[in-house]
Order: C-alpha cells, then structure tokens, then sequence
C-alpha cells in the first residue's frame, strides 16, 4: 500500500508540478459533496488493486489536490470544483456542470463536455477521445491519436493538433489567436466560426466545408481544401498548399516562397503570388485582381478573373476562362493561347504579351514593351495615327495561330519607337523554328511586321517568347 501511494504521488507531482501528502483511494462507487485538500484516486484500492467505480461529482464538491481516474472507471461531473483531472485506462469522464483548473486525457479514456468549464489547459493524448456540445476551455491541446469533436460551446483561447489527431468541427466557438495543425493531423470545419487564425504545418491536412475562419495559413507542406464556408484572408507558403472548391474569401490570399494555391470553384476577392509562388486557376471566380510579383508563376484555364497583373519576372499563362483586364510589365512575360479578354490586353513597363489563341476586344502597347501576335494572314490597318494625342489606333484582320479570327479587334500603339507590336507567322502545324523563320521572311510583306512611331511599318524577324 505504501509503495502504491509512493507512486501515485510521484506521478502526479510530475504530471502536474505539485507535491501533496494526500491521496483518498476511492474504488467503489461514491458521490462527492464535500471539499477535500486530497488528491482522489479513482479505480483503485489503498491495497492497489483495479477497480471500476462509477463516481459522481455534485454540489459542494471542492476538490483542491485533483481527480485521477484509473481502470474503465466512470465519472460524472454536475458541479463543484476539481484542481485537476487525469484520466486513464479507458476512463469515461461526463462533465456536465462546475469548474475543472486543468484537464488531461490518457490512453484511450473518453471525455463528454456538455457544459462547466476547464478554465486552464486540456490535454488528450494516446488514442483518447474528447466530445465537447457545450461549455467552455481555455487552451486546448491534441496529440498522439487523440480525437476531439466541438459541436458547441467554446474555447477561448489557443488550440494545437498535433502528431497525427484529429480534430472536428460542427459547430461552437474558437476564439484564440490561433488553431495550429501539424505533423499529419487533421482539422475539418463543419460548421462553427474560428475568430483568430487557423494554421496547417508538417504535412497536416486542413478541410473547411463550412463555418467561418478569420485567417488561414498554410505551410511546411501542410494542405487545406476549401469546399465552403467563408475565410477572411489566406496565406499560403512554404510548399503550402490551399485549393478552393467552393465558399467565399473575403480579403487577400498571399502565395509566397514555392506556395501553391488552386483555385477550382468560390470566389476570392483577390490574390497576390510572390517570389516563387504558383497559382492555378481552372474555375470560380477572383473579383478584384490576380497579381504576380518576383518570379511567381500564374495559369489561368478557366473560371473569371477580373483583372491579371503580371509584374517583376514572374510568367503568366492564359489557356481558358473569361477576363476583363490582362496587363504584363516591369519585364514578367504573359502568354495566351485561349480564353475570352473582355476589355483590353496591354503590356507597359517592359513587360511582353505573347497571344496564340484566344479572343481579345483591345490591345494596347506602351513604350519599352511589346506584344507579339502569333497566326497566320494578320495585318494591321491605320485608323488614326494620332488617337487621344497619345496612340496610334490600328484595326486587325487574320487568324491566330488556334484559328481564331480577330478582324475588327482594336490595336493602340504609343507614340513611342520603343513600344512593339510584332506580327508572326505560325503555321497550324507548329514547325521547326528555322522554317518558320523562312516563310516569315517570304510571305509578300505581310509577316512580320513592327509597327513604330505615327504607325510607321517596318519588317521584323521571327521573334519567339
């Protein structure tokens, strides 16, 4: 018996920093409505034997060492208060009502919280199981296994998924600064509003189908689907990687450093790619921009996209989808070869548009940059060599190089030897780029043509992007 409590005491003065003389072995069922300075140890005898009581804390009960189940035991919490509380061995734990300081949850032991409250830290671990439908925690921790579920009530402070657990949200509150996921666990949001950040790292997998996320980041390889629900703002980097189905985003996302963000339904408002980021778009929409900066890469196959931006290095690629405004400059180069532009396609700062396919209304070049226009019978007419006091103003006829007829397209040319338009032969059949380059010269004047200065025409060579 002496060697028994000896160990009981040790371990909870490691697992909770406090040393304390006194512990009551509680191994047949009991209810508590008193106070006690003691530590309760439920499940076993004071000879050490396994037990399986079922205990029923009540009004009155002030626990101020702790409670420790043990062995399959059963506990039910309507009221009172309790120091701490480890469960172990399969223990069910009912909390209903009252106030627990601190909360750990070990092998394979099964917490329901229906209401009360843990006001400082909640811990599960090895395979246990926390099912929260209301009431309050402070910080919340997950490891090893462990399952949590919140269907209502709240947790108002921090929240970590870590080491393979698993996290579901259906509902409730998580008002912390953040919700941290890593090393292959897995969050999802039903429904439910997170009103900090929600953060997937280390391989975890973030789903949100529903609810509300303030911020979402991911990173370190960490991914996050988005089916529905609403996020205010993402950041995806690092080989992070953020694809969005369905649902809303209502601010910026930011794809930095080798991020990925997929964009295949929903809606974002705007979105920015940086130094090495990728975006792709297939579906959906972006209402306000898509911009790429530094070396990021963009592909755009479908979907609407308000206005794309290419600046810096970066390189765009148009295959698809409906856009209003397209724009390369400050030396990024933008390739189209399908997809519907609404307004204008323009290049300006240096930067360079290569278009093969698709329909554009109007194209505009200003000074240091170029647009090359790739097909097959394209000229150029002069309507007004002086247009706005700015432009010369050109009508275009022929076909691009996917058989696209842009006769009747507008052309504005600054009034800038270095601004370019370079008109380049492309067979159907995509040929060797010498051989090209030898119809290009022997076409009757008509290929490869750079308009210049007042519309001034002068031959070009093949120029290829």
């Amino acid at each position: 018996m002496q060697i028994r409590s000896i160990a009981i005491s040790w371990l909870i003065f490691i697992l909770t920093g406090v040393a304390h003389a006194g512990i009551d072995y509680i191994p047949y069922d009991k209810t508590i409505d008193y106070a006690t300075p003691n530590y309760l140890s439920v499940g076993y005898t004071d000879a050490g034997e396994n037990t399986s009581p079922t205990v029923n804390i009540v009004t009155g009960a002030n626990i101020s060492g702790g409670v420790w189940g043990y062995n399959d035991s059963v506990i039910y919490v309507s009221d009172g208060y309790a120091k701490f509380v480890g469960l172990y061995n399969g223990v069910r734990f009912y909390f209903g009502g009252g106030s627990v300081f601190r909360l750990d949850g070990w092998d394979s032991s099964i917490v329901h919280l229906s209401g009360g409250e843990v006001t400082d830290l909640t811990r599960i671990f090895q395979k246990a199981v926390f099912s929260m439908s209301s009431g309050s925690l402070g910080s919340f921790e997950a490891y090893g296994d462990s399952k949590f579920s919140i269907s209502g009530g709240s947790v108002s402070s921090t929240l970590y998924a870590r080491d393979n657990s698993v996290i579901n949200m259906t509902g409730g509150t998580i008002s912390g600064s953040f919700v941290d996921v890593y090393n292959n666990s897995v969050f999802t949001l039903h429904d439910g509003n997170i009103t900090g950040g929600l953060n997937g790292y280390d391989s975890s997998t973030v789903n949100i189908n529903g609810g509300k996320v303030n911020y979402l980041t991911a990173g370190a390889d960490g991914k996050v689907n988005i089916t529905g629900g609403t996020v205010d703002g993402m950041w995806v980097t690092n080989r992070g990687t953020i694809s969005l189905f369905g649902g809303s985003i209502g601010s910026d996302t930011s794809v930095t450093d080798s991020g990925v963000y997929n964009q295949s339904g929903g809606s974002a408002v705007r979105v920015v790619a940086s130094d090495t980021g990728h975006v792709n778009v297939s579906s959906g929409a972006i209402n306000n921009a898509l911009i790429a900066y530094d070396s990021s890469a963009i592909s755009v196959i479908g979907g609407n996209v308000a206005t794309l931006i290419g600046l810096g290095t970066s390189r765009t690629n148009i295959s698809g989808g409906e856009l209003r405004i397209v724009s390369s400059a400050a030396s990024s180069t933008v390739n189209i070869t399908g997809g519907y532009i609404a307004d204008r396609v323009s290049a300006s700062n240096g930067g360079t548009v290569n278009i093969r396919g698709g329909l554009f209304e109007n194209g505009y070049v200003e000074k240091q940059s170029t647009i090359n226009l790739f097909g097959s019978g394209l000229v150029q007419t002069l309507v007004d060599p002086s247009y706005q006091g700015f432009w010369s103003h050109y009508l275009l006829s022929g076909l691009l190089s996917d058989g696209t007829d842009i006769t009747g397209k507008n052309l504005y040319v600054e009034n800038d030897a270095t601004a370019k338009v370079n008109l380049v032969y492309s067979a159907p059949v995509p040929e060797p780029a010498f051989l090209q380059l030898g119809v290009l010269l022997g076409i009757s004047g008509l290929g490869g043509l750079r308009l210049r200065r007042k519309g001034c025409l002068t031959r070009a060579p093949y120029t290829s992007d």
